[in-house]
């Protein structure tokens, strides 16, 4: 029903945005929209390379340079045209932390306005609720809010504040999770028990 629809995949732990598994996400993006959007489209990968994840992963930095990079993206799309964002894995759950930046403060980080934007968060295969007990182990971070109130991890502290759909309105939010094309890898079978309890 939008004139235009603006698609932002936000891709997710470890997995470059230059991946083939956003290659064809994007691509079945634009042949679904191509059938049923009247207006224009455009689909876009949030830039996130193997040392950006590295960092994070190895160094213990949070998601600030992440969150960046799909705010820029979003800020320049035009304030009348329709958003939706689609998280995929972990980037479901950043996208949360992205939205909510608007009213809670992550590490000195927030943008206010930019939850307004939004129409749509669809979330892909998405851990909310982490076990967070990662198979290959992490370094701790040390999160903040604006009252300096510290948590050991940055979905800790998305759960902590954005814990329900409502937190992030007027975003609507819809969640999927199973498998659309590919064979699971030996990585994200072992990722995803690990996190699920399994």
């Amino acid at each position: 029903t939008d004139a235009v629809v603006h698609v932002v995949i936000m891709p997710g732990f470890l997995i470059p945005s230059t991946a083939p598994t956003y290659g064809r996400l994007s691509d079945a993006i634009h042949t679904f929209l191509s059938k049923h959007q009247k207006g224009a489209h455009t689909v876009d990968v949030v830039a996130m390379g193997l040392f950006d994840w590295l960092k994070i992963a190895l160094l213990g930095n949070d998601f600030r340079d992440y969150l960046d990079k799909a705010a820029r993206l979003i800020e320049s799309i035009d304030r009348d045209d329709a958003v939706v964002i689609v998280g995929h894995s972990a980037g479901g759950w950043v996208a949360r932390l992205l939205l909510g930046a608007d009213t809670v403060t992550y590490n000195g980080w927030s943008r206010p306005g930019l939850r307004q934007r939004v129409k749509r968060l669809v979330t892909l295969g998405t851990p909310h609720y982490s076990k967070e007990a990662y198979p290959f182990g992490r370094v701790k971070e040390r999160v903040y809010s604006g009252e300096r109130r510290v948590f050991d991890s940055s979905l800790a502290f998305t759960n902590e504040f954005f814990g329900q759909a409502g937190d992030l309105a007027p975003t609507e939010i819809v969640s999927f999770l199973g498998v659309v094309d590919d064979a699971p890898t030996l990585v994200s079978l072992v990722s995803y028990a690990a996190n699920a309890g399994a």
